[in-house]
């Protein structure tokens, strides 16, 4: 975890394995056909239940430049759904590896593929002029402020994520919320609650793609190992459950589409 104070940037070239399938406690969002592509190795920020600590020993991120050797295996997948943001937050570094500018270029010549960009940066300005396209999502996670300072170290505050959010959708972007994970803290209730009255007070609803809510998901496995890494790692003392999830997506349903 040292590392996380001063992470390393390495340039590498990818030969094969572009494409990879898609986790199974991953959501699919309808979609057979699910992919993600690592463009990056690790993640600019430092998120405390992030499994991707769990599987990588060092704390320095890869980038691949070569983005273009991708598009072959994309395209042999049609239809598809592609994460182009699953392992790292490209976004967050679009002003240096120009990811999301280059995936969109090929996206609009392939209508059959859906791509998704996972982001909790607030720097749409580096797409900002960027013309929309379509078939590619940027799904925005969202958490309550008190959960992104004990948490989400190193990400951007919720203020400011909401920011970037209002300026893609002004631009006609296609934008996801996903309030994912839900982490079973103390009091998630009312700060899940208060978020969402926040986000409804933003965000017009009629211009979202949709809204994603899902629980903090990890296998045993990692969450043991994870553990180790971290011994002060905050205690998730109980489960989110099925019902809880449900709890939230009534908030969402009364607050964004059926008025207060």
């Amino acid at each position: 975890m040292v590392q996380k104070e001063s992470p390393k940037l390495i340039l590498a070239r990818r030969k094969d394995n572009f494409l990879y399938e898609g986790a199974p406690m991953c959501d699919r969002y309808g979609h057979s056909n699910f992919y993600y592509a690592t463009m990056m190795m690790n993640c600019l920020y430092n998120c405390s239940y992030c499994y991707l600590q769990t599987v990588y020993l060092s704390a320095n991120v890869v980038a691949f430049v070569n983005p273009e050797d991708y598009f072959p295996s994309a395209a042999a997948s049609l239809p598809s759904y592609v994460s182009i943001s699953y392992d790292a937050d490209v976004l967050a570094l679009e002003h240096l590896f120009g990811y999301v500018k280059t995936w969109a270029g090929f996206a609009c010549n392939h209508p059959d593929l859906i791509l998704e960009v996972r982001t909790k940066s607030a720097n749409f300005n580096a797409i900002a002029q960027l013309t929309p396209t379509r078939n590619m999502i940027l799904s925005w996670t969202v958490s309550p402020q008190s959960v992104i300072d004990v948490y989400e170290i190193g990400a951007p505050p919720l203020t400011a994520r909401i920011k970037s959010i209002k300026e893609a959708l002004e631009k006609g972007w296609p934008v996801r919320l996903c309030m994912d994970p839900i982490l079973p803290v103390a009091g998630w209730e009312d700060t899940m609650e208060a978020m969402v009255d926040q986000l409804a007070d933003a965000i017009n609803p009629a211009n979202l793609y949709d809204i994603s809510v899902g629980g903090f998901r990890m296998s045993a496995a990692q969450y043991k190992k994870l553990r180790k890494l971290r011994p002060h790692f905050p205690v998730l003392p109980f489960e989110v459950t099925e019902k809880d999830i449900e709890a939230v997506k009534k908030m969402v349903n009364r607050r964004f589409y059926n008025g207060n």
